[in-house]
């Protein structure tokens, strides 16, 4: 059974799953002989079940398997708490911060990426102890801190010096490219995210470094030049990201709406806005995604029947 570490990977790097895994982690919290066991049981089975619905694993609404991600984080966390692991507690309190990371749960991170800091000196496992500064730092940039959020950066670059971590390689650079974006420097913000790309295409296990790329880019020819160069990338990665195609058919629908070209983006929106914008899942991209369908609808005037 494959369940000597836990996914990460399948809420943010990886976005997938399947049967087998989720069988796996589901075996694990029935077979849990301790309490350690069965928290990183229920937490692993909680990071399965993030994409198990656009995978066809399981027949069941995005908002009911989000119930359970969450009952089984809320279990890990309150049993690590009666254990008084550090490490454990950590690698709960990360479970929820990555399990439920989208609008199915409207979490106040603040309070758990503070005890994670508190937490941080006691925790030897590496990966976990990246995974909690990387926390500071996406706190920081959504809330728009960002002196915070380059300190935060600088002590993720020097906890992760020696890493062998893969995951990890690509982590610093893509954040500055975020900061130069913000900070309005968007020449620099495209430098950084393409340098990113050639100065590591040897490094396994960062293929949304590839997307962040091209969303950067994207950016750039909206504000400067327009999209229609990107909608052929657009295209390609639609192709290869089933799993997201909702996400791109949305960018796509964008491109083309800005560009004039109303008969496909409407087409496309009404795809996207059938029963309900039932294709949009309420996962960690829901927000943008909708952001962007409202202003496909301004642009194509979508009407109430659309």
């Amino acid at each position: 059974m494959n369940v000597d570490r836990l996914p990460w990977e399948i809420v943010e790097t990886f976005p997938s799953t399947d049967a087998e895994l989720l069988a796996q982690w589901d075996a694990a919290v029935e077979s849990a002989t301790d309490s350690s066991d069965l928290v990183r049981a229920l937490t692993g089975r909680a990071l399965a079940l993030y994409w198990a619905t656009q995978e066809d694993v399981l027949d069941e609404p995005w908002e009911d398997v989000a119930i359970r991600r969450t009952h089984d984080l809320d279990r890990a966390v309150a049993i690590a708490r009666e254990v008084a692991d550090p490490e454990l507690l950590a690698e709960a309190l990360l479970g929820v911060l990555y399990g439920t990371w989208g609008p199915d749960r409207h979490l106040d991170r603040t309070p758990l990426i503070a005890e994670l800091a508190e937490l941080r000196p006691s925790i030897t496992d590496e990966e976990v102890r990246l995974r909690t500064i990387e926390w500071d730092v996406l706190q920081h940039l959504d809330s728009g801190e960002l002196d915070a959020a380059r300190r935060a950066i600088t002590e993720f670059t020097d906890a992760a010096a020696d890493t062998e971590l893969v995951l990890f390689k690509r982590r610093e650079v893509l954040w500055r490219g975020c900061l130069a974006m913000l900070d309005g420097a968007i020449d620099e913000s495209l430098q950084i995210n393409q340098d990113a790309i050639s100065s590591t295409a040897n490094v396994a296990g960062s293929p949304f470094s590839f997307q962040n790329v091209a969303i950067t880019l994207a950016i750039e020819r909206y504000l400067r030049r327009g999209l229609g160069d990107v909608v052929d990338a657009v295209r390609s990665i639609r192709a290869s990201s089933p799993r997201v195609g909702a996400n791109w058919d949305t960018g796509l629908a964008f491109a083309l709406s800005e560009m004039g070209e109303l008969d496909e983006a409407t087409t496309l929106f009404r795809s996207l806005a059938a029963d309900r914008f039932a294709r949009v899942p309420r996962d960690l991209n829901w927000l943008v995604t909708m952001q962007l369908l409202g202003l496909i609808a301004l642009t194509i005037d979508a009407d109430d029947d659309g």
